[in-house]
């Protein structure tokens, strides 16, 4: 290589496999002292450019001394390291930094976290002990066909995938994620996700109930006096067991014309839930949940009410079996009394069956059951199919974009505000 200078200028993790290419350079280059070179669309190397994509880091340092060769420079080759591990200096670097993204500094002869556009190398694999910040890097750039990495991206700032191939992007960042396909003329699509269907499991149970007492409908249970206006029932008598509410108003002289009772507490299985019943439903109501604890009943929007009128909320005979978060319920058999008893109602969204024989406190309630258990959770996904809802296959405002640029994939953060992004790529060289 007449007329060049050449000098060794890269530190080299050893043992780890690399990979060097000879490129000639750019005729517009009469000297390569940058850290790293980028292809033009002829395939010749040059002084970073962030117009053109990285090809590697360049091992040498090329001097032409013979300006006769000005127009001929192309035909210099120098050697390039497109796929490798080095260390390198990065200011600030610490332990937490491994698998961070790594891009060209702003001089073109360091190496920085902040991205930029067209200069994304590789990725930290090792940092050093010590305050020395001596990173050990894998670069990936040139070819890559998997990677995985993170970088803090400023708002309206972008980086580009591997050049010349086609693959999947899945992107994360603040609230936001998706997942995309790159298409060999470089457009990126959405990908159609179907849900995950979900497997549900027979699952059978045994509740036994021991003596429940009979319904108490009245005078007997909660009691709240309606002259003192709306409020909350004092001194809660609990049920002996799951089972539903009963409300049941006092109104002597027919003046009320408006009420909502809400009752809260848990289910068999200790799950929160509330029921509500309004003036619309009667005076006299039969809920349909069943309630193992109160832990309150609260009487609001009440209008008519005066001296002597009362609520009283008792128990019903519809009792409640745990289900452990599944659906589905349905009785198998009943024994009432230590006889085969048949079952009045049930309801498979609620877990509650009703008795033929009402209980008295004498009887012995015996219920067989089963249920069914969602085993494969329902994969959710929102967005039209990409990702969450602010994702976009454009460059879109307030969104975080995976787009195409004209020249390839983007990576674009619109979301107003500097993010940590975690890109994966799964591409595949195209021929």
């Amino acid at each position: 290589m007449a007329n060049a200078t050449l000098e060794k200028m890269v530190d080299l993790v050893p043992g780890m496999p690399r990979i060097e290419v000879m490129f000639p350079i750019q005729d517009n280059d009469s000297a390569i002292q940058g850290l790293f070179g980028t292809l033009d669309t002829s395939g010749y190397v040059g002084t970073f450019a962030t117009t053109e994509r990285v090809a590697g880091l360049i091992l040498q340092t090329v001097k032409n001394t013979d300006e006769s060769h000005a127009a001929a420079r192309a035909g210099y080759d120098v050697h390039v390291l497109v796929d490798g591990y080095i260390r390198w200096y990065i200011s600030g670097a610490t332990f937490a930094d491994r698998g961070r993204a790594v891009f060209v500094g702003a001089d073109n002869q360091t190496l920085s976290f902040t991205p930029r556009a067209n200069g994304y190398v590789g990725r930290v694999i090792h940092v050093e002990a010590g305050s020395t910040y001596i990173c050990w890097i894998h670069m990936e750039n040139v070819g890559a066909s998997s990677f995985s990495t993170w970088f803090d991206l400023a708002d309206d700032a972008e980086i580009a995938m591997p050049d010349a191939q086609a693959g999947r992007i899945r992107v994360a960042g603040g609230a936001e994620y998706g997942e995309f396909h790159v298409l060999a003329s470089g457009t990126v699509a959405e990908v159609s996700t179907t849900a995950t269907s979900s497997v549900m499991v027979p699952q059978a149970g045994v509740i036994s109930l021991g003596k429940p007492d009979a319904a108490t409908t009245s005078g007997a249970c909660n009691q709240y006096d309606l002259t003192g206006g709306n409020g909350s029932c004092a001194n809660l008598v609990q049920p002996d067991y799951a089972r539903n509410v009963v409300i049941n108003f006092t109104d002597g002289d027919a003046g009320i014309s408006a009420f909502t009772v809400t009752v809260n507490g848990t289910d068999a299985d200790g799950a929160v839930q509330a029921e509500a019943f309004v003036f619309a439903g009667g005076l006299d109501q039969t809920g349909t949940l069943a309630f193992a604890t109160i832990t309150s009943i609260v009487i609001t929007n009440l209008v008519g009410a005066a001296a002597a009128d009362t609520l009283d909320v008792g128990y019903g005979i519809i009792f409640g079996a745990p289900m452990h978060g599944g659906d589905t319920f349905a009785v198998s058999k009943l024994i009432v009394d230590g006889a085969n008893n048949t079952v009045a109602a049930e309801s498979a969204a609620n877990g509650t069956f009703t008795p033929t024989t009402a209980p008295n406190g004498s009887k012995e309630v015996i219920c067989y059951y089963t249920y069914e258990m969602d085993v494969v959770p329902t994969v959710v996904v929102t967005g039209g199919g990409s990702g969450s809802a602010n994702i976009d296959n454009a460059d879109t405002d307030a969104k975080l974009c995976v787009y195409d640029a004209g020249t390839g994939a983007y990576v674009k953060n619109r979301l107003g505000a500097t993010y940590r992004i975690h890109v994966e790529w799964d591409g595949e060289p195209l021929a």
